[in-house]
């Protein structure tokens, strides 16, 4: 079987780490996957939404194959395939991309989630950066992230000591949107991509844009924001948006 599953439904591609008798952990094979699904996505106009999850209820991933590193260092790819980036876990997708977060959600796991837009996280998920306790020291700057999403205290406890937390505390400070019970979780995942699927594509994309920037305020997001606003004005999804409010339909987006 392939080490990542993927599948379109509808306007939705549905991508699924595929190892979970390792706890889906990251290997050579996963980062190839993850990759050739992003460029998928990113190539078909009609996928509007992503949903990414682990297989099986034990782990969304438990981060790097610690027993296949060498292996991956042997078969490091050129330039041209870049397995090593960020770009594997996520970061050029310009969809909507939704985490459906089962289980551990540690180290490179922990990174990849970091890329999801929108988080649903079963009950039994675990968070957290465990690299410490193994001598490692997180890569893809994700020891920044950390340091600048969570409260201090919070983030020295990841960093600094390893600690795990659970789904409930993930929710507290704002990581997860919602917490569901295992059975519950596709469900609740799906239910997102549902209604980011009834939006404009072309919107969703631009507002992406917009707030991957940057959370901090500044001059230079301020006017990448506006920017953006003035371009989707002369869209005909803005046409048809406001066409549609006022004649009380549906819209129909074109992506344009």
């Amino acid at each position: 079987m392939p080490a990542v599953l993927y599948e379109k439904r509808g306007k939705t591609a549905y991508v699924t780490i595929n190892r979970p008798e390792k706890l889906n952990a990251i290997n050579y094979e996963v980062r190839a996957g993850l990759l050739e699904s992003w460029e998928k996505v990113n190539k078909d106009p009609d996928v509007w939404s992503v949903i990414i999850t682990g297989a099986g209820e034990k782990a969304f991933s438990a981060g790097a194959d610690m027993e296949k590193t060498a292996e991956f260092r042997e078969n490091e790819p050129t330039a041209d395939l870049p397995l090593n980036t960020e770009s594997t876990f996520g970061a050029d997708v310009m969809k909507p991309i939704i985490g459906a977060i089962n289980g551990y959600c540690v180290g490179a796991g922990f990174l990849l989630s970091f890329y999801c837009d929108i988080r649903v996280a079963s009950e039994n998920a675990k968070f957290g950066l465990p690299e410490c306790k193994r001598g490692i020291v997180s890569g893809h700057g994700l020891n920044i992230k950390v340091a600048n999403y969570f409260p201090t205290g919070i983030a020295a406890e990841m960093l600094l000591l390893g600690e795990l937390f659970d789904a409930q505390k993930a929710y507290h400070f704002g990581y997860v949107n919602k917490v569901v019970p295992q059975t519950d979780l596709m469900s609740a995942a799906e239910t997102v991509a549902w209604k980011i699927n009834n939006l404009s594509p072309l919107v969703m994309k631009n507002i992406k844009s917009c707030y991957k920037v940057g959370a901090g305020i500044s001059p230079q997001s301020i006017e990448f924001n506006d920017t953006m606003a003035r371009m989707i004005r002369y869209s005909e999804d803005y046409k048809e948006g406001i066409n549609a409010f006022a004649q009380k339909r549906t819209p129909v987006w074109k992506g344009k």
